[in-house]
């Protein structure tokens, strides 16, 4: 009797799995950035059109629901800035970035009844944390020289929006504040301690979903 209703359980957790799985969608996304990073570099210059590329799961919170995800995410990121006027030297840095974001969707209750049909478009927000882990930086030494270099992580909270396209394609906008000093060895002080120097990143982008 104990080991049918083991199998029954276990019959019922991989239908349970299988179906919330069934629900699970993938994607790729591509984005531009705007990136750059408070009181360091002498001459700070945000940094233009930096790509950004990545992978993302979008996972229901249960199977009833349908505004609540969670979006676990990885991405290849371009960040950093440029030391401009005299010197003009460009300190970017690559980043291997791990968002993971609890997004809702608003429904077409949000558009006024001659737009509404949430069939082909919905707005969304999105919030969460990322840590980055630095894989690459241009021109490290020198960087390490003037400034102390960059430390190998770079946490972050990040907080976005935008529209959905019968949620297989969307268009956002995402801001990233740093959260933690990346320039800690710097020892450049400020009238009242010690400069908080974290990377701030904002982008628009562009997702594409599949089904599993």
């Amino acid at each position: 009797m104990i080991k049918n209703l083991q199998i029954f359980y276990v019959v019922i957790l991989f239908l349970s799995f299988s179906t919330l799985k069934s629900q699970v969608q993938f994607g790729v996304k591509g984005s531009l950035q705007f990136t750059n990073i408070r009181n360091v570099h002498r001459h700070s210059e945000t940094r233009i059109f930096a790509p950004a590329v990545g992978l993302f799961a979008q996972i229901p919170f249960n199977d009833f629901n349908d505004s609540w995800f969670f979006k676990p995410e990885i991405v290849y990121s371009e960040q950093g800035e440029k030391d401009g006027k005299d010197i003009n030297v460009k300190f970017y840095q690559t980043y291997i970035n791990i968002p993971l974001m609890v997004k809702f969707y608003f429904g077409d209750f949000i558009f006024p009844p001659c737009c509404r049909g949430k069939e082909t478009h919905e707005l969304f927000i999105e919030a969460g944390p990322q840590v980055g882990y630095l894989i690459h930086e241009k021109n490290k030494h020198r960087d390490k020289k003037w400034y102390g270099g960059a430390s190998k992580f770079d946490i972050s909270a990040g907080l976005g929006g935008g529209i959905s396209f019968a949620r297989k394609h969307e268009i956002g906008i995402r801001y990233n504040w740093g959260l933690n000093n990346i320039y800690d060895n710097n020892k450049v002080y400020s009238k009242h301690g010690k400069w908080f120097k974290s990377h701030n990143t904002s982008n628009l982008g562009v997702s594409y979903f599949y089904f599993f």
